[in-house]
């Protein structure tokens, strides 16, 4: 969303709030830093029905609610000193449902079978691995993580 990559993550907590008994953490909170300096804090959890992202910026604040689940709509919301204005698709039941997953593995079989491009690509695909393994219980001791780019990886590791 910010096109720029992360670069530094740090103060992560990992723990599981829900279901408890399970080997999984289903919750991480910690904070980030892109490479041109844009910070950012961030919570993912499988134990809240809450589906959020807000971006600060000088002039006011972009709210994005319920827009990353399976169901159609969404609500966006702006506040700008004076200026509020809400966009509610929440109930709009005309709104066509993608049906996402059964989508991924259908872009993705036919990328295979037409030796096409796909999204996320392979490098895209490792980006996130690399920030996941970062965001890791042992993380919470350290300052701050640097993250190295999918080539730095690479190339440590042949």
């Amino acid at each position: 969303m910010l096109q720029d990559r992360v670069a530094r993550v740090g103060a992560c907590q990992v723990n599981t709030v829900a279901p408890q008994g399970v080997p999984t953490n289903d919750t991480t909170m910690a904070w980030f830093q892109t490479e041109n300096g844009i910070p950012g804090t961030f919570v993912t959890s499988f134990a809240h029905n809450e589906c959020q992202i807000t971006f600060h910026g000088s002039e006011g604040r972009l709210d994005v609610k319920g827009c990353f689940s399976q169901n159609p709509g969404g609500r966006l919301e702006c506040h700008a000193g004076d200026f509020h204005h809400t966009l509610d698709t929440t109930a709009d039941s005309s709104l066509p449902h993608y049906d996402n997953y059964r989508r991924e593995i259908e872009h993705f079989s036919q990328a295979l079978i037409n030796g096409t491009a796909h999204q996320p690509s392979a490098h895209d695909v490792l980006t996130d691995a690399i920030l996941l393994e970062a965001l890791n219980p042992k993380l919470g001791s350290e300052a701050s993580v640097r993250l190295p780019t999918a080539s730095e990886f690479l190339k440590e590791r042949s």
